[in-house]
C-alpha cells in the first residue's frame, strides 16, 4: 500500500496531504488463537500531522501474533482392536437331529463306487486304529461371519447370520507318545443344513456333493471331493 507524502512549503509549514490520501486506521491482524493480547503492547503509529515529518507513521502494530498455529494439537486416540466373539452355542436339538441323520447315511449314497455301509462304520474301517475319531456338529467354517453386534451385518441376532451346519468326523492320528494330536488328521465333513433352516433330516437328499474331506499329512492339506479317494490318501500317510 502506497502512503501519501506530505509536501513541505518554502516557509517550513506542512501542507496537509490530498483529500482521500490519508491512510485508513490500521486493522487488527487476523485473529489466530494466542495467549498474547493483539496490539496491546505496540505503538498506535503516527497521526500523519507532524509538521516535520514527510511520511505518515505506520507505527508498530504490536506484534501480538504467534509464529505457531496457536491451537493445541489434539491427542490421537489409540486404535481399538476389533475382537470377534465366538459364535453362539449350537441348539442341542440340531445336534441331536444331525446325529440321527448320520446313522441313516451310507457310504454308497455319497459315493456310488462304495458299499452300502453306514457312513460312520465305513469311515472307522478306513481309519483303523491309527487315530481317534470324534463326530461333532457345528458351523462349517471357523471363519463364519459373526460380530456379536445383533444387527444384520453378521451379529448373532441379525437375519444375515445363517452359517451352514456340518457334521464332521474328525480323526486325529496318534503321535509317538500314543496320544491323539493335530500333527496329522482327517476330517470328513457333511453339509447338513444351516442354523436358521435347521438340519435336513431326509437321508435321500444327500449325495456326493454333500461331502468334503480334508487330509493333513503333517506338511500340507489335501481336499478330496469323493469318499473313494480317501483310501489312497491314507496310504500316502503311512
Amino acid at each position: 500500500m502506497t502512503v501519501a507524502q506530505a509536501s513541505t512549503s518554502q516557509t517550513g509549514t506542512a501542507t496537509a496531504p490530498a483529500s482521500g490520501s490519508q491512510p485508513p486506521a490500521a486493522q487488527p491482524s487476523a485473529a489466530q488463537p494466542s495467549t498474547s493480547q493483539p496490539g496491546s503492547s505496540g505503538d498506535t503509529g503516527g497521526s500523519g500531522d507532524d509538521t516535520g515529518g514527510s511520511q505518515s507513521g505506520t507505527g508498530d502494530q504490536g506484534g501480538g501474533t504467534d509464529s505457531g498455529s496457536g491451537a493445541a494439537a489434539s491427542p490421537q486416540e489409540p486404535a481399538q482392536e476389533n475382537t470377534t466373539p465366538p459364535p453362539p452355542p449350537l441348539n442341542p436339538t440340531l445336534d441331536a437331529q444331525a446325529k440321527l441323520l448320520l446313522q441313516q447315511l451310507t457310504a454308497k449314497q455319497l459315493d456310488p463306487r462304495l458299499p452300502a455301509v453306514a457312513l460312520p462304520d465305513w469311515f472307522a474301517q478306513q481309519i483303523g486304529k491309527r487315530a481317534e475319531i470324534d463326530w461333532t456338529t457345528g458351523d462349517c467354517s471357523d471363519e463364519a461371519d459373526f460380530s456379536g453386534s445383533g444387527s444384520d451385518n453378521g451379529g448373532a441376532s441379525g437375519a444375515s447370520y445363517d452359517p451352514a451346519l456340518c457334521t464332521e468326523g474328525q480323526a486325529l492320528f496318534y503321535g509317538p507318545d500314543g496320544k491323539a494330536s493335530l500333527d496329522r488328521y482327517v476330517v470328513l465333513q457333511i453339509t447338513v443344513g444351516s442354523r436358521q433352516t435347521g438340519v435336513n433330516r431326509v437321508p435321500t437328499a444327500y449325495g456326493p456333493d454333500s461331502v468334503t474331506i480334508f487330509v493333513f499329512d503333517g506338511s500340507s492339506t489335501r481336499t478330496l471331493s469323493r469318499l473313494s479317494e480317501l483310501t489312497s490318501a491314507l496310504q500316502s500317510m503311512n
